[in-house]
């Protein structure tokens, strides 16, 4: 169940005991702040909204600074009798008879709990005893919250990681990429063009410089495909640009050229991809 079900479940079950008009938990937020959460009761008092708004300043009112820093319970028989009372308060003029308790779950106070009556001196220590003996229930469910969120928060973090961290990769990928095919491509390829025109240039013997020469050709050959196929191995140029479905057919063919194993490629229109998408779905392919 999630945390909302939880605690409207628990005020619900609180109040066959401990019979409230109105009742809220709060959640302690950055150490001086309460903020509601769940609400129950105020028939007739008010819009529910307004009582879910509410967001106090511990620091601000003495009873919740006491129950806060002493972590005890706290009750108001009359809040017309007390100076200290919030008059400014949502429906805090209805607010007669208050009862705070806070909520502490592994040493650690999560929030409070707040039972507002219209009739003075209604609650008794007895209903006081109560609640507290419930209360370690409700602390509980909000500690696994904060926990629950926490850990996705940190899941969250660690996904964007991994994300930056692929997204950099690539970027670095498609850098060496470009950098091999533009610049030692190009730099392999008129050595090439040179030691071919070298080549046509030589006399007819000595046979032994030919075939010397031949054979430094054939290493600028076997280079210059190295180095291509290293680039797109990295990032294909054409990831960028050309059809996501020829990307993989030419991929398929480069494998079967290299490896002189047959592969089938077949596919359906592929719509368009975003490009984490397109190269996750590559990169799968390589492997």
């Amino acid at each position: 169940l999630d945390l909302q079900t939880v605690l409207h479940t628990f005020l619900a079950e609180l109040r066959a005991l401990v019979p409230y008009d109105g009742a809220n938990i709060m959640f302690l937020e950055r150490g001086d702040w309460l903020v509601v959460v769940a609400v129950a009761g105020y028939t007739g008092w008010s819009n529910p909204d307004v009582i879910s708004a509410i967001t106090l300043d511990v620091n601000a009112l003495p009873h919740l600074r006491h129950l806060v820093s002493a972590r005890k319970s706290v009750t108001i028989a009359d809040t017309q009798l007390d100076p200290d009372w919030n008059r400014r308060l949502a429906e805090g003029e209805k607010i007669r008879n208050w009862m705070g308790v806070p909520l502490i779950a592994g040493g650690e106070i999560m929030g409070m709990l707040s039972c507002d009556k219209a009739t003075p001196g209604f609650f008794t220590a007895e209903h006081s005893r109560m609640v507290e003996a419930l209360a370690p229930q409700a602390a509980a469910a909000m500690q696994n919250a904060r926990l629950f969120d926490q850990i996705n928060d940190q899941r969250n973090r660690l996904r964007l990681l991994a994300h930056q961290a692929i997204n950099t990769q690539e970027r670095e990928r498609a850098r060496v990429s470009r950098e091999l095919h533009d610049q030692a491509g190009q730099t392999l390829t008129a050595l090439k063009i040179g030691l071919a025109m070298i080549e046509a240039d030589l006399p007819k013997k000595p046979a032994t410089l030919r075939a010397q020469m031949a054979e430094v050709v054939d290493m600028a050959n076997t280079t210059l495909e190295d180095v291509r196929r290293l680039a797109r191995a990295l990032r294909p140029p054409a990831l960028d640009a050309a059809s996501f479905d020829l990307v993989l057919r030419d991929h398929c063919a480069e494998f079967t050229r290299r490896t002189r194993l047959p592969v089938a490629f077949s596919s359906i229109e592929i719509p368009d991809l975003s490009d984490p998408a397109k190269t996750t779905l590559y990169r799968f392919m390589q492997e």
